[in-house]
């Protein structure tokens, strides 16, 4: 039976997970302003992540 703490400890890294997925979502929001995008950018925020980076990093989109 999981006590109180390990329950605890447990989700700390489960919300703070959550909090940067929906930071990703809404990052992806102002971006695209296109809401499936954003919604899977939520879901796949590591992925997101590193397109954006190396989106960034080769100046795409600059004039």
């Amino acid at each position: 039976m999981m006590t109180v703490m390990t329950i605890g400890l447990l989700s700390v890294p489960a919300l703070f997970l959550t909090l940067v997925a929906l930071l990703t979502g809404v990052g992806q929001y102002r971006r695209s302003h296109n809401l499936p995008l954003s919604i899977a950018a939520a879901v796949l925020f590591p992925a997101f992540w590193i397109a954006w980076y190396v989106r960034d990093d080769l100046g795409v989109g600059r004039a």
